[in-house]
């Protein structure tokens, strides 16, 4: 029997990949792929180790000065033989993805390893960013599709610009590419929970800060100071029992009030397999909360709550998450209108406890 090889490179795909291999015949042998190590931590209490692989991130080649690029070369090839040798007996295997960006290792091996089939599952989409060609971005390509064989489409919004998989390779390699329409939580994950060593009961709200201040998006000051304030409104309406936070897996940094919240989840735990428990989803701009609305929760984003150092920045993610979320999350620009959210969760549950 063949074996499905399963890449993962970001946390967004953890809840899909948990969800695909729960639906495989108990025979079916599978090889889940991990190049984050944070993302690592969580499938090795979820699976057996002989079905996980761990693999560094691909070496930056990405130069302009002649020497580093060419030292960045020598160690990229040492670094594809022994990528070659650990996938050796992996050939007609079956490839899922879920990667649209960075990834490079990932689309490496897809090209080597010659599979019976490569299924990619579209969970984010760049719609909003633009083409951005410049000289740069033109020798990155190059680079890429020379010593890679890896097209690049490099996308613009704002002042991001991010390397994306060209849909040419896509073609080249006849990669079938599907939306994910399942939801993209956890549901009935009591077994999954256990396993991560969690005892969740039926919240209200989730809080799921990022970074801001850190990242240079919000000044401490403001941000600390509305936080607190938000915190506080938070156990006044739900009850300090009812609130829970789980910081982001890579930018994890607590401030004021957040680090005395009763409720804490791990930051290497992903916020989709948590989500299901709560009616409420409080955070920034982060990947969790466009899966947490698309399987149908109250999403609230801070965007408009804190005061920005960046607004052009600001723009690029408020359109990240619509488009994303198909324009489902609520942008409140101060207590009172999140106040009218909360009065209108309340109602919706007091609704069903009618019928």
């Amino acid at each position: 029997m063949s074996i499905t090889v399963y890449f993962s490179a970001s946390f967004s795909s953890i809840v899909p990949i948990i969800q695909l291999i729960s639906e495989q015949q108990s025979n079916q042998r599978y090889l889940i792929v991990v190049s984050n190590k944070a993302e690592y931590m969580v499938f090795e209490k979820l699976f057996d180790a002989t079905n996980l692989l761990y693999i560094e991130p691909m070496p930056n080649i990405f130069y302009r000065n002649p020497i580093k690029l060419l030292i960045s070369l020598i160690v990229t090839f040492n670094y594809k033989q022994k990528l070659v040798n650990r996938f050796a007996s992996y050939n007609n295997c079956d490839i899922v993805t879920f990667s649209i960006a960075f990834a490079f290792e990932e689309f490496w091996l897809i090209r080597k390893l010659k599979s019976a089939t490569t299924t990619h599952y579209k969970i984010l989409s760049l719609d909003g960013f633009v083409h951005e060609q410049s000289f740069k971005t033109m020798w990155f390509s190059f680079l890429s599709s020379v010593f890679h064989g890896i097209q690049l489409d490099y996308l613009k919004h704002g002042e991001r610009v991010i390397p994306s998989i060209s849909f040419k390779f896509f073609i080249k390699y006849r990669i079938m590419q599907l939306p994910w329409v399942r939801s993209q939580l956890l549901t009935n994950g009591s077994v999954i929970e256990k396993r991560l060593g969690l005892e969740l009961s039926e919240m209200q709200v989730l809080l799921v800060p990022q970074d801001v201040i850190m990242n240079g998006e919000v000044a401490e000051l403001e941000y600390v100071r509305n936080m607190d304030l938000l915190i506080d409104h938070l156990n006044n309406f739900f009850g300090s029992e009812s609130l829970c936070i789980k910081p982001h897996p890579l930018h994890f940094s607590l401030y004021g009030k957040e680090k005395s919240i009763h409720n804490a989840i791990p930051c290497f735990v992903p916020s989709e397999i948590i989500a299901a428990h709560f009616k409420v989803v409080i955070g920034y701009a982060s990947a969790s909360m466009i899966s947490a609305s698309n399987s149908g929760k109250k999403v609230i984003s801070l965007l408009n709550y804190f005061k920005p150092i960046n607004e052009a920045l600001k723009s690029e993610y408020r359109l990240y998450l619509d488009k994303n979320s198909n324009g489902t999350i609520y942008y409140p620009h101060d207590l009172k209108e999140m106040e009218q959210i909360f009065v209108l969760t309340r109602q919706k549950d007091d609704s069903k406890a009618i019928c």
